[in-house]
């Protein structure tokens, strides 16, 4: 549990005013996150401001997120789920009603050797009736570490967005890193 003040849009003065609440249960040996079951919910409610400096400063107005999440791990495998719902108050967007989302993601690993790891995810965000655009994203990738600081990251992306008044957008993004943590 809590007590934040998590939104960017914010004013420094502003008071924290978010409350964060996350429950999970782990099954079997194991922390849930490389080893055993993990089944968890998730919440976030509070208040936030316009994020367009264009729109008239009507105070804060609330925004909240709740979901589930799940690990299950198999041998060299694990298998992460995340489903989310969210609601903001009208006033955030412009718009004559609260903007609802939805969306979450599906994650399979494969670490054969603790020194490797592979990975495909495919991610997606519903807007069914706010000013926003469907995100739909598939990514695969690769990490091999020669330390336990010390790692490769290889990844591919490709992302599509249903655009309200154009064509859909897509990108194709490539990421190659030496990642080194100390």
């Amino acid at each position: 549990v809590g007590w934040t003040d998590g939104s960017a849009s914010n004013r420094s003065d502003d008071s924290p005013a978010d409350l964060y609440v996350r429950l999970a249960k782990v099954f079997g040996e194991g922390e849930g996150q490389t080893a055993g079951h993990r089944l968890g919910v998730v919440g976030y409610w509070g208040d936030a401001r316009p994020a367009d400096e264009t729109m008239p400063d009507t105070g804060r107005h609330s925004v909240d997120r709740w979901g589930v999440d799940a690990v299950l791990n198999f041998r060299e495998w694990s298998l992460g789920l995340q489903y989310m719902q969210g609601s903001d108050d009208a006033a955030l967007w412009g718009g004559a009603g609260d903007y609802d989302i939805s969306g979450g993601f599906a994650e399979a690993l494969y670490m054969p050797a603790t020194n490797l790891v592979g990975f495909g995810r495919y991610d997606w965000v519903n807007t069914p009736d706010g000013p926003g655009s469907d995100v739909k994203r598939w990514t695969l990738g690769g990490r091999y570490y020669f330390a336990d600081n010390l790692a490769l990251h290889l990844e591919y992306s490709h992302r599509t967005q249903d655009l309200m008044e154009s064509p859909q957008a897509k990108e194709e993004f490539f990421t190659t890193r030496l990642d080194w943590a100390f």
